[in-house]
């Protein structure tokens, strides 16, 4: 039973922002694993995803690989009992002598880095989940929660032999082997071959705690669409009109590699989020509002992330979406030493202008006890007291001298409270600091805003 608590969150459509789930395929080995990775929620600022949290270097190897006889063919998130955290579904194509069909499989992400989303939670069992080739053929697959009860359901694309599209939704399996669910919502022209839709994903748009269906529409010769809709309530029912679209969202040169969702703030109204590529650049992951109305216009990107894959990169981004309700691991303690060579980096601004120091390599740290000591070139020893179980360093608040040659000045610095962090498998202590800089000609000028960071090699 929900508490009075959680209640009032699901009903104000609060909750947690979303982390982002990025998927990598090495261009030179077709056959190879996919990378699946769990990145923490989207920065507010800057244009850079910060490192994962969790990943599994080996997602989906299956009877060879990403593009082997049992292919992957569409990756998303879906939340199939309704308890607030998200599952991997993975749709993979089989192959068999009657004709190749569809399987649906569940997994939850990976708990750590470097780990493995497991063996399967939930699959489909036989061709329930659809046939890839002939007749009816699935075209895309995704999950929507369309009434706003918490669990997902599975959308299909079916596509008949006159080229006609339409949209199915049916219950995920809830075990393993088990069928997915007969059709019990349905459009029967929803798109057409001419007119088709290559992408889609659920997404609540409007905060209203129903997801909408999101579709990108590629007709020859035309830009890409961007496309919402009402999913269907009723076997023979409709989608109507699109109550909001962008008619077209290749501006630029850009090709659209991948659809997804994720809620960046946190506030139940979710963006979309567009893998992209173009001729001559690596593939960048652009995130957006949803356009409002009929014939609008998602505008400029909220957030673009252009290190996904960068140009002439072999492992490149195939899929990126938000995972809704994950837990990310508790971050590693500290080691109980801290002693080791370190590299240092210092920024700070000099009378408001932006400086960075030289970068300080092979610097000896050395630990007795809880006292740390750091011993820099033309530094005297910064040392402090280093307590593990508030994870940091105190060090002195007495000046340290500094004679940097590359910029020809002196520096008076005042070393803050450092904190100790692992960060890439790597021991990071990082801080403030602020002081005074004596340029070689004369005078005093104001160092303020400055960051020390120190890694153990």
């Amino acid at each position: 039973m929900l508490s009075a608590f959680a209640l009032l969150v699901a009903a104000s459509g609060l909750s947690d922002p979303m982390h982002i789930v990025t998927l990598r395929q090495d261009v030179l080995g077709a056959t190879q694993p996919l990378d699946l990775r769990v990145h923490p929620p989207l920065p507010a600022t800057g244009s850079t995803l910060d490192p994962p949290t969790t990943s599994d270097g080996t997602f989906f190897n299956a009877a060879g690989g990403a593009a082997g006889t049992n292919s992957l063919q569409w990756v998303f998130p879906a939340d199939r009992n309704g308890d607030g955290k998200d599952e991997l579904v993975v749709v993979q194509r089989k192959a068999a002598k009657s004709g190749d069909y569809f399987r649906v499989l569940l997994y939850g992400p990976p708990k750590t880095l470097d780990g493995s989303v497991g063996s399967a939670i939930a699959s489909s069992k036989g061709k329930s989940a659809g046939n890839a080739v002939g007749e009816n053929r699935v075209v895309l697959a995704g999950a929507i929660d369309h009434d706003g009860n918490g669990k997902s359901t599975l959308f299909l694309v079916r596509e008949a032999l006159d080229g006609t599209q339409f949209l199915e939704l049916r219950t995920l399996p809830a075990k393993k082997n088990k069928k997915v669910g007969a059709v019990f919502a349905s459009d029967a022209t929803f798109g057409s071959v001419a007119d088709a839709n290559v992408l889609g994903c659920g997404a609540d748009v409007d905060g209203d705690g129903d997801e909408e269906l999101v579709v990108l529409r590629r007709t020859p010769g035309q830009p890409d669409r961007l496309l919402v809709f009402e999913p269907p309530t009723i076997v023979g029912g409709e989608t109507g009109d699109p109550i909001a679209s962008d008619l077209d969202v290749a501006d630029g040169g850009l090709t659209n590699l991948a659809l997804g969702r994720t809620d960046r703030e946190g506030d139940g109204i979710d963006e979309l989020m567009l893998l992209r590529t173009a001729m001559l650049q690596g593939r960048s992951m652009h995130v957006f509002k949803a356009p409002a109305f009929p014939a609008g216009d998602i505008g400029a990107p909220l957030f673009a992330a252009s290190d996904v894959s960068p140009f002439g990169a072999t492992l490149v981004a195939v899929h990126a979406f938000g995972l809704d309700g994950f837990v990310p691991p508790p971050p590693p303690s500290p080691p109980a030493n801290l002693s080791g060579s370190y590299t240092a980096s210092m920024t700070h601004l000099v009378n408001g202008e932006l400086e960075s120091l030289p970068i300080v390599t092979a610097l000896n740290g050395s630990q007795s006890g809880t006292q740390f000591s750091l011993l820099l070139p033309s530094f005297n020893p910064l040392s402090g007291k280093y307590t593990l179980a508030q994870k940091t360093v105190d060090w002195p608040a007495t000046a340290v001298g500094l004679n940097v040659l590359a910029t020809g000045a002196s520096y008076s610095l005042i070393y803050g409270q450092g904190t100790v962090s692992i960060q890439n498998g790597k021991v990071v202590i990082e801080g403030i600091y602020g002081g005074k800089k004596f340029p070689q000609g004369g005078g005093m000028q104001t160092v303020t805003g400055g960051i020390y960071r120190f890694v153990r090699q």
